[in-house]
């Protein structure tokens, strides 16, 4: 990799489990929430970044106090498992990042819309059955499924899911409909991922993308 700054950044990498909740954190900062403001051991994050020939920063985000102080390149872990560096720009693109509360809402009603379509449209595929529904039916089963899937056992959530699946027209009988609802949930989820190029630090050799959902 191409280092000018003799300052060596973190090994701390942003993974794609990690990347959903960094970016929720930077997305609810946008909103005009709170957002803790000290790292232990680093009074100035920028001293953490080693910085290129072309004078980006890079390093790791959780060397960063706030989003003002996020390198221009952060380190990620690439899905071919090399680690490399993400532009900020593209990890968290100003469409992406909601000025108030009413815009947040409105950025998740629009990503569970879509991820909703791709759920019912990939369900009804699975159950090789139609599954007649309005949207707002589709994101209200979507929505059931991804809370039955974190919480199996509790009959209450398990009941909803059923109800929801009942009135698309799916059969809540069908023994094949927990692995469909499972693939499904998959297809929801691959609908609203971004692929993200990954670089050595330099900021031009791509050697990799990355995940973002």
């Amino acid at each position: 990799m191409n280092e000018n700054s003799t300052t060596r950044p973190s090994r701390r990498l942003l993974t794609p489990r990690r990347a959903v909740a960094a970016v929720g954190v930077v997305a609810v900062a946008g909103a005009g929430l709170a957002l803790g403001t000290s790292v232990a051991g680093a009074d100035d994050p920028t001293d953490q970044y080693g910085t290129n020939q072309a004078g980006l920063t890079y390093g790791s985000l959780f060397d960063s106090t706030s989003p003002d102080h996020e390198p221009d390149l952060i380190r990620v872990l690439a899905t071919n498992g090399r680690e490399g560096y993400a532009y900020q720009r593209d990890l968290n693109p100003p469409e992406l990042e909601p000025a108030n509360p009413e815009e947040a809402g409105e950025l998740q009603d629009a990503r569970d819309q879509k991820a909703a379509a791709a759920f019912v449209d990939a369900l009804a595929d699975e159950l090789n059955t139609r599954l007649a529904t309005t949207p707002d039916d589709a994101v209200d089963a979507y929505r059931a499924a991804v809370d039955a899937s974190h919480a199996r056992s509790d009959n209450r959530v398990q009941d909803t899911l059923a109800t929801t699946l009942t009135a698309l027209g799916a059969d809540e009988d069908d023994a094949q409909q927990t692995a469909a609802i499972d693939d499904a949930l998959q297809a929801a989820a691959e609908a609203v991922q971004r692929e993200i190029p990954v670089y050595e630090s330099d900021g031009t050799t791509q050697i990799g993308v990355f995940i973002s959902g």
